[in-house]
């Protein structure tokens, strides 16, 4: 008998709510309004979306793709707008004496800052969308959360983005 996921209120052992889930989000990724062009602030240490962007204070979960549209990182957030567009939210270990680690986005910092990465985009999905989408009653808790980022993660070559947003 295998064994059984942690989980809160969402049945992440079922296949088919798994499906149900890969499917809304599959849905999210086509709206092209979720789509926002991610620049590395002029010291190396922050993430910004472009200008004139409405901030996302909800919580939820990012897709972080490079300039050839192949998603490079996965990331939750209570507060994407704090994650994603703030000198404090985005700061990682480089100046986040609090963080121990955030290796990755560190390296997609230093490497978007070199431009081998060429142009990040950013994939924003509400917890507010994903819960209308799957008639699931939000708030999630953290552990859901957590577990959506996994499911994200492990299925994210699905969430191809067809256009890239135009912004500076």
């Amino acid at each position: 008998m295998p064994g059984k996921l942690r989980c809160d209120k969402l049945t992440l052992d079922s296949p088919d709510f798994v499906i149900g889930c890969v499917e809304s989000l599959m849905d999210i990724a086509g709206d092209n309004s979720n789509l926002h062009r991610l620049f590395v602030s002029d010291d190396g240490c922050h993430f910004r979306l472009s200008s004139g962007q409405p901030a996302i204070d909800d919580a939820g979960w990012y897709i972080i793709y490079d300039g050839r549209q192949f998603p490079i990182y996965v990331g939750t957030s209570v507060n994407l707008n704090k994650r994603l567009n703030t000198n404090y939210g985005s700061r990682d270990n480089f100046k986040n004496p609090d963080r121990l680690s955030d290796g990755i986005r560190n390296f997609i910092k230093v490497h978007a800052m070199k431009e081998s990465l060429g142009e990040l985009t950013v994939l924003i999905i509400t917890e507010t969308d994903f819960c209308n989408r799957t008639n699931i009653d939000p708030p999630l808790s953290k552990l859901d959360r957590e577990n959506i980022e996994k499911v994200i993660s492990i299925f994210r070559c699905l969430f191809k983005i067809m256009a890239v947003p135009v912004c500076t």
